[in-house]
């Protein structure tokens, strides 16, 4: 009696919890589905296909498609190092031009996203929706696997984690995803990534999650957040922003990069865990942006050859190769 007492106590303590930190927000919370049991073989799943699997997850998958309008000269002849240089340096007179010797063209890009809530939120990487140099997208455009196409709005973005947010408005409710827990997975289980590479039409590949928690690659760049799932199912241009699902069609990652000498899938593809990303998400959702505190320091990975030389007897930590002027960590000592 005691323990069904201390039980009840426990579960109506984290239900008040809940219901606070829900009041608290700015915006409601997403409405996500959770599934948060570990892989385990089931009689509704036959493992001599994964047709039902997949039917399950891919209408949540949908193809991103952003186009950014760019000024450009209408003549290749006439500009910087062209044509005008070549009168200038042997003393002839310039040709005239027109005024107007300018053209817009669109710069499309292509890549992936999945839908993460039935009112139409979508998540995807940030560099699917950025443009190089941070130039301005003019548009976003949504298409499903039905073929329906939606204008897309971008609710926020986190260069840090590569993560970001759009949102499309339907009549209906869309097909979104179940989420799985990012942190049960095990190297060997098997997933699918699911995307729209080169342009060819959602795609679904299988392999297995060769390694957890990757970080210290330097592919977000300086100061980034990367902790990536591995995994050798087939990664390409595209697929980015894309699902990476396992055995029961859950969402477990956001497929995001490869590492290759050739530009192609060689096996080892990197996706953003779904703990990771649906947090970011619901922060770019509920504030459109992400928050984060400020220590100071660049901290590295302890080695065990630096672990022997300062005389640690594990390599568990990390190491601050640098403490930023006028940071909190300096006025910390």
């Amino acid at each position: 009696m005691k323990l069904f007492m201390r039980l009840f106590f426990s579960l109506t303590l984290a239900a008040v919890v809940a219901a606070v930190a829900l009041c608290g927000s700015e915006n409601p919370s997403l409405e996500i589905e959770t599934d948060n049991r570990p892989i385990t073989p089931t009689d509704e799943i036959l493992l001599v296909s994964y047709a039902d699997v997949l039917d399950r997850a891919t209408p949540s998958v949908v193809a991103v498609y952003t186009t950014r309008l760019e000024t450009v000269r209408s003549n290749p002849f006439f500009g910087r190092n062209g044509m005008e240089d070549l009168f200038r340096q042997f003393g002839m007179p310039v040709p005239e031009r027109d005024s107007d010797n300018t053209r817009q063209r669109e710069s499309t890009g292509v890549g992936s996203g999945v839908i993460i809530s039935k009112d139409g939120y979508i998540i995807t990487n940030r560099h699917v929706v950025a443009a190089e140099r941070n130039q301005k997208i003019d548009e976003i455009k949504v298409r499903l696997a039905d073929d329906r196409e939606y204008t897309a709005e971008l609710i926020g973005e986190d260069a840090k984690t590569d993560v970001a947010v759009l949102r499309i408005e339907s009549d209906e409710p869309l097909p979104s995803i179940t989420v799985a827990d990012s942190n049960l997975l095990r190297v060997g289980d098997v997933v699918f990534a699911i995307g729209n590479p080169l342009e060819v039409g959602l795609t679904a590949t299988k392999g297995i999650v060769s390694a957890t928690g990757r970080d210290s690659l330097d592919i977000l760049g300086q100061g980034s957040y990367e902790n990536f799932i591995q995994t050798d199912a087939s990664i390409n241009m595209g697929n980015s922003g894309g699902a990476l699902i396992d055995a029961w069609g859950r969402l477990v990652g956001i497929n995001t990069a490869i590492l290759s000498r050739s530009g192609g899938s060689i096996g080892i593809g990197l996706a953003i865990p779904s703990n990771l990303a649906l947090g970011i998400a619901q922060k770019l959702v509920n504030k459109g942006e992400v928050q984060r505190g400020l220590l100071g320091i660049m901290p590295g990975d302890l080695s065990q050859e630096l672990a022997d030389s300062f005389g640690l007897e594990s390599t568990s930590g990390a190491i601050v190769n640098q403490v930023q002027e006028d940071s909190p960590a300096a006025r910390g000592g």
